[in-house]
C-alpha cells in the first residue's frame, strides 16, 4: 500500500518555476500561500495548514509552478507486482474517457479484480442523507461529497461541523459497500477527477488506498504508449446505479433528492468564488436562527466533478457533458427493475427499498476531525499597522488605501495583516517597489553628487600629484646632490684621517727624538761639569806652579810663564764651560718646550682623529638615510 503524508499535501510548488506573479495568492479563497524572498526574487509557496486543495492555484498559474501528486505510479507498481486491486470509478469517467470500457479492459488485463461504479455509492449517499434527516431528526445538512468543502469547514468553519452531513461521500460509501457487503478485501483504488480525494482517503483510515486522477492516468497511458482501442470493452460490474450517476455534475445531488422528495428545499452552490462565501453567509444565518435549506448541494468546482481539478476535459466540452448526462438521466429515470419482486417499480424506487432492507446507515457514517482548525490570523494593533505600512513606503492614508490588488490581497490593510502573520513580505507591494525606486533615485542623486565630489577631488589629486611629482623630482635631485657631497666629504675626511694619522706618527717620532736629545744633552752637561772641574784643578795647579816659580826665582820664571798660560787657558776653559752651561740651560728649556708641544700635538691629533671618525660615521648614517628617503620618494613618484 502507498505511504501517504499530509504534512505537505497533494499540491506542490516548483520554486524554480515560480515568478512571484501573485496569481495564486489572488485566486486562493483562503489565503493559503506564503510569499517570501529567495535570492532577491519573490516566490510563493503553499501554507499547508490553511490549504484546502481547491486547485485554484494550479488552474491559474501561468508558469507551471504548481502541480499535484497522486497515487497513479504506486498503483501500477503494485499492480505490476501481482497484487489484486479492486477499482472504483467516479461517474465522471464516462465523459473524461469516452472509451472508458476499453480503459476498463486494459485495467482488467493488467490484473485488476473488478471495477465498480461510484454512481451506485452516490445512490447510497442520497438514501443515507434522507434517512438521517428523517429518522434522526437532524438539522438541515450541508452535503459533503466534495473534500475541498470538508477541508474548508474543518479548518475555517468548524462551528458548521454539526451541519455537515455525517454520511460519507459517494466514493467512500462505495468502498464501504464493496468491503462490508460484497466482502471484497482487496486493496481499493479510485479513478478520480479530484486532487483533494487523496487527503479524504487518508483522513478515513485509508479505506481506499490509491487516488488515481484522470490527468495522471492519461499521462501514464501516453508515456507507455497504451492504445486503448487495442483492448476489449469491459463494463462496470453487477452493481447497477440509478440517478447517482448525476452526482458528478452541478446539482446532481439536488436532482436525486428532488426525485425522491418533491419540493424539497435544496440549495445548489458551485465554484470557489461562491461556495466559501456562501458557507460564511450560511453560518451567519444558523447563528441567528434564520431559515436555511434542507440540504446544501455544494461543490468546489464550478462545473462539478465532471470537470474537476484533475480532469482532462475543459469548459469547452461543458454542453456535450450536460447533453450526455441528460440522456443518462432520462434513461435511468425510466429504467424498470427487470428482476426479482419489483418488476413494475422504477430502478430508483427499487434501490431505496433495497437499501432500507439491506444496509445499515451507521456503516456509512463519518466522523470529522475537530483538531484541524487553522490558526486564526492575528490582528495587528494600529501601531503595528503603521509600522508595517511604513515598511511598505506607505506614509499617508492615501497610499494606504490604493488597494491595487497586485499583491494578491483585496486591500492594503489585508496585505499589511498578511505581512504581520508571515504570509507576505513588504517587497511584494507595488508601492514598496515604487518607494524603492524613489529611494534609489534619491540615493543615486546622492551618489552622483558624491561622484562629482570624488571627481573634483580626483582632479585636485591629479594636480597635486603633478606638483608632487615635480617636488619629488627636485627632492631626488637634492638628495642626489647631498649623496654626492656626502661621498666627496667622506673622501676628504678619509684623506684628512690619513694625514692626521701621519702627523700623529710624526709627533710621536718627534717626541721620541726630543727624549733622545734630552738624554744626549744630559751627557753633554755631565761632560761640561767635568771640564769645569778640570779647569778648576788646572787653575789651582797653575796657581801652585806660579807660587813654586816665584820661589824658584829666576830659575822658575819660564815655568811661571807656562803656569800663567795654563791659568789663562783654565780661565778661558772655565769661561767657555760657563757659557756652554748657560746655552745648555737654554737648550734644555727649549727641548722641554718642544717635548711639551709634541705631546700636546699628539693629543690634539688623536682628538682630531676621533672627531673625524665620528663625522665619518655620521656621514655614513646620513648617506644610508638619504638612500632610504630616495627610495621612499621614488615609491611616491611611482604611486602618483
Amino acid at each position: 500500500m502507498p505511504s501517504h503524508s499530509m504534512i505537505t499535501g497533494s499540491i506542490v510548488t516548483d520554486e524554480d518555476q515560480c515568478q512571484g506573479c501573485n496569481k495564486c495568492v489572488r485566486e486562493c479563497p483562503v489565503h493559503a500561500n506564503i510569499v517570501y524572498v529567495n535570492h532577491d526574487k519573490v516566490k510563493a509557496k503553499i501554507n499547508y495548514e490553511r490549504c484546502i486543495e481547491c486547485g485554484r492555484c494550479i488552474e491559474n498559474c501561468d508558469h507551471n509552478a504548481r502541480s499535484f501528486v497522486d497515487d497513479t505510479a504506486a498503483f501500477f507498481h503494485r499492480l505490476n507486482s501481482g497484487h489484486k486491486i479492486t477499482v472504483l470509478a467516479a461517474p465522471s469517467i464516462r465523459v473524461n474517457f469516452p472509451d472508458y470500457k476499453k480503459l476498463f479492459g486494459f485495467l482488467i488485463a493488467k490484473g485488476v479484480n473488478v471495477i465498480y461504479d461510484v454512481s451506485f455509492g452516490a445512490d447510497i449517499t442520497t438514501w443515507a442523507y434522507l434517512k438521517s434527516i428523517k429518522e434522526k431528526e437532524l438539522k438541515p445538512l450541508i452535503a459533503q461529497p466534495c473534500p475541498a468543502v470538508v477541508n474548508y469547514i474543518e479548518k475555517f468553519k468548524p462551528e458548521l461541523l454539526e451541519q455537515l452531513s455525517p454520511i460519507h461521500s459517494p466514493m467512500l460509501c462505495t468502498a464501504v459497500y464493496v468491503r462490508k457487503y460484497l466482502n471484497d478485501n482487496s486493496e481499493l483504488a479510485m479513478l478520480s477527477p479530484c486532487i483533494a480525494k487523496r487527503g479524504e482517503f487518508i483522513s478515513t483510515q485509508s479505506l481506499i488506498s490509491y487516488n488515481i486522477t484522470y490527468q495522471r492516468l492519461k499521462e501514464y497511458l501516453d508515456n507507455h504508449k497504451v492504445e486503448l482501442s487495442n483492448n476489449k470493452e469491459v463494463d462496470f460490474s453487477d452493481i447497477a446505479c440509478s440517478l447517482g450517476c448525476l452526482f458528478s455534475r452541478p446539482g446532481g445531488l439536488k436532482e436525486n433528492v428532488e426525485a425522491l422528495v418533491p419540493n424539497a428545499w435544496v440549495r445548489q452552490i458551485e465554484g470557489t468564488e461562491l461556495a466559501y462565501s456562501y458557507l460564511n453567509h450560511y453560518d451567519d444565518r444558523v447563528r441567528h436562527n434564520k431559515p436555511v435549506p434542507l440540504l446544501v448541494d455544494i461543490l468546489n468546482c464550478q462545473h462539478g466533478c465532471n470537470i474537476g481539478t484533475a480532469s482532462i476535459i475543459t469548459d469547452e466540452a461543458l454542453d456535450d457533458v450536460d447533453n450526455m448526462f441528460n440522456k443518462l438521466k432520462i434513461e435511468k429515470a425510466q429504467e424498470k427493475e427487470k428482476s426479482g419482486f419489483a418488476k413494475t417499480k422504477k430502478r430508483m424506487e427499487f434501490l431505496q427499498n433495497y437499501f432500507d432492507k439491506v444496509l445499515n446507515v451507521k456503516d456509512f457514517q463519518r466522523v470529522y476531525d475537530h483538531s484541524r482548525k487553522a490558526q486564526e490570523l492575528r490582528e495587528p494593533s494600529e501601531l503595528e499597522y503603521n509600522e508595517i505600512f511604513c515598511s511598505m513606503y506607505k506614509e499617508d492614508e492615501a497610499s494606504r488605501s490604493i488597494n491595487c490588488v497586485a499583491c494578491g490581497y483585496s486591500t492594503c490593510r489585508e496585505m499589511a495583516k498578511a505581512i504581520y502573520n508571515g504570509l507576505s513580505v513588504p517587497v511584494n507591494c507595488v508601492n514598496y517597489s515604487r518607494g524603492e525606486v524613489i529611494d534609489t533615485n534619491r540615493k543615486n542623486l546622492e551618489i552622483n553628487e558624491m561622484l562629482a565630489k570624488i571627481k573634483e577631488l580626483s582632479d585636485d589629486r591629479l594636480k597635486y600629484s603633478k606638483k608632487l611629482e615635480v617636488d619629488v623630482t627636485n627632492i631626488k635631485a637634492s638628495l642626489d646632490e647631498i649623496a654626492s657631497a656626502n661621498e666627496y666629504s667622506a673622501d676628504n675626511l678619509q684623506t684628512i684621517m690619513t694625514k692626521v694619522s701621519n702627523n700623529t706618527e710624526t709627533s710621536s717620532r718627534l717626541r721620541q727624538d726630543v727624549e733622545q736629545m734630552k738624554e744626549r744633552l744630559s751627557n753633554f752637561a755631565n761632560a761640561s761639569n767635568l771640564i769645569v772641574d778640570i779647569a778648576s784643578q788646572t787653575n789651582l795647579l797653575a796657581l801652585n806652579a806660579a807660587i813654586e816659580a816665584a820661589r824658584a826665582g829666576d830659575h822658575g820664571r819660564g815655568f811661571s810663564v807656562v803656569a800663567q798660560e795654563v791659568r789663562k787657558l783654565a780661565e778661558q776653559s772655565n769661561q767657555v764651560v760657563q757659557s756652554t752651561l748657560t746655552d745648555e740651560k737654554l737648550m734644555v728649556d727649549l727641548i722641554e718646550s718642544i717635548s711639551n708641544i709634541a705631546v700636546g700635538l699628539e693629543k690634539e691629533m688623536l682628538e682630531v682623529s676621533h672627531r673625524v671618525e665620528q663625522i665619518s660615521a655620521s656621514l655614513e648614517q646620513l648617506t644610508a638615510r638619504s638612500q632610504e628617503i630616495l627610495s621612499f620618494v621614488e615609491n611616491i613618484s611611482q604611486s602618483s
